[in-house]
């Protein structure tokens, strides 16, 4: 009987494929790649060399060391519906455009200028410079999303047209227009969706690199599945996108809507702090540190010292209405339990 041919096993396969002349063109084309090392990173890289921006408000404290964010950073706001996220855009907004060019992709229609100029006004800021160094576009389609955010103008663009620097980009939201195109319908399409998302947010990181500007967008949340009751609500309500979009920002806020107007941040991720929370308020200046909610914050430690699982923002019905005695709070921190 003629003997049949032995399979090669696949390791014996995988070898042959990579001593082939295509492995080896392969080989030679990344070794022409030219790689430089960061110079003296101790100091370029440094907080102290880096502009920063600020809300002037508590949530400085989880958005970098030292307090703000520092430049060339990607940052992410997530939370549900009236969390207050569009209000801290509003806020960097405002202060941004004092000493930087700032560009604003309202992919949620939400700007006003009233608004925007309430904020600016409240914060003791300059309208006028508030007027000259913004930049809204309101894109109709996730197309032209992707296409505002490649086709920002250069530095030397910003400079021969008399404007500052850029400072700031901010996108609100990140998959709105996604979320709401027929293109991306069924789980057929789930690749091709993810991989738009992932050019936005390369598109961006590179924005934030080459202008050495902060880049903050805003993200929709869904509901984990199969999660227990008593579960926090920080564990439950999850970021839109995935891990698409989970591994590429800097740092990570987390938003929820507690009694109004009070707001709360989790820093759920970053490279330079541990996980943190503040409390803050929604108010004509954007956003603004709570000033009188003394009996609010005692309800809220005390219910976290006898159940440290239980997502804080549960006392929100019992301290409805409740009236406000006691001391003043100026950014104290709320224990982040892990």
């Amino acid at each position: 009987m003629p003997k049949t041919k032995k399979e090669k096993h696949p390791k014996e396969q995988l070898r042959e494929y990579l001593k082939g002349d295509s492995y080896k063109e392969y080989v030679k084309i990344l070794k022409s790649v030219e790689i430089e090392s960061v110079k003296k990173p101790f100091e370029t890289l440094s907080s102290k060399n880096k502009p920063k921006l600020r809300t002037n408000t508590v949530l400085d404290d989880l958005l970098g060391v030292g307090g703000g964010i520092k430049a060339g950073k990607l940052v992410e706001f997530y939370g549900g519906y009236g969390s207050g996220k569009t209000q801290s855009i509003f806020a960097l907004i405002a202060e941004a455009t004092q000493d930087g060019y700032v560009v604003l992709i309202d992919a949620e229609y939400t700007w006003e200028p009233e608004r925007q100029m309430q904020i600016c006004k409240a914060r003791g800021l300059d309208p006028e410079k508030l007027v000259k160094n913004f930049d809204l576009i309101q894109p109709e389609g996730y197309e032209e999303q992707l296409a505002k955010i490649l086709t920002l103008p250069s530095p030397m663009d910003l400079e021969l047209m008399g404007l500052p620097p850029l400072k700031l980009v901010a996108v609100d939201s990140l998959l709105a227009l996604l979320n709401d195109s027929r293109d991306f319908m069924g789980l057929a399409k789930l690749n091709l969706r993810s991989k738009i998302i992932r050019d936005m947010l390369h598109a961006l990181r590179d924005v934030a690199k080459t202008h050495n500007c902060i880049v903050v967008f805003t993200n929709q949340i869904y509901n984990a599945m199969n999660v227990a009751p008593n579960t926090p609500l920080w564990k439950r309500e999850i970021g839109s996108g995935g891990p698409t979009v989970f591994h590429r920002p800097d740092i990570r806020l987390f938003f929820r809507r507690t009694t109004d107007p009070i707001r709360i941040a989790r820093l759920m991720d970053s490279s330079e702090l541990p996980a943190g929370e503040r409390v803050f308020q929604i108010n004509e200046k954007g956003i603004d540190d709570v000033a009188e909610k003394a009996a609010w914050m005692k309800k809220l430690e005390k219910v976290k010292q006898e159940s440290p699982e239980e997502p804080s923002v549960e006392v929100e019905n019992e301290v409805k209405g409740e009236e406000v005695k006691g001391k003043e709070i100026k950014g104290e921190a709320i224990e982040a339990e892990e």
